[in-house]
């Protein structure tokens, strides 16, 4: 009798079980994808590389903060932002974003927060704005320091620029 009821308990822990990965599959065939599928996959790529939900994704865009939004994550976001034909997929979409698939929601959260890739795009700006500056910095030394060497050697410049135009001339005289 207690084999019998060794072996019937078994049964029931094993039918518990696959009732349990039953539901696990239909919840998970319930979510709704309103991206297609090579779209999707990136977008879950790039969630899976970060590690975060969708809505840890969309705090970081709302706050901007940037400790934790870096400008390789700024890039990378502004990179799965939803094109326009996805925002007018997702826009008549009412239902709750808990419905949706990981890739989905986070693009029916970011279409939900007012100008995203302009704010994306001037956070990418605040990032690299000293490292333009320092480019251009150094570059308006050299231009004046060509300038203030042009300036200089006023009378061999003007010399040159003849003798340029006068071989430019000649070279030019044959031909009509």
């Amino acid at each position: 009798i207690s084999l019998l009821e060794d072996m019937f308990i078994a049964k029931v822990v094993a039918t518990e079980k696959s009732a349990a990965t039953k539901r696990k599959q239909s919840s998970s065939e319930q979510l709704v994808s309103l991206l297609e599928s090579g779209r999707s996959r990136n977008i879950l790529i790039l969630l899976g590389k970060l590690r975060l939900q969708p809505e840890e994704v969309l705090q970081l865009v709302v706050r901007l903060d940037c400790e934790s939004l870096s400008l390789e994550l700024t890039a990378a976001i502004t990179a799965v932002l939803p094109s326009a034909e996805e925002e007018k997929a997702i826009l008549p979409y009412k239902k709750s974003p808990q419905l949706l698939d990981p890739a989905s929601r986070l693009a029916c959260l970011l279409s939900q927060v007012p100008r995203v890739r302009a704010r994306l795009e001037c956070h990418e700006i605040v990032f690299s704005w000293f490292t333009e500056l320092d480019t251009v910095c150094t570059r308006w030394v050299v231009l004046q320091s060509a300038c203030e060497e042009l300036h200089a050697s006023k009378n061999s410049f003007s010399q040159l620029m003849a003798m340029v135009l006068a071989v430019g001339n000649h070279l030019n005289g044959d031909t009509s």
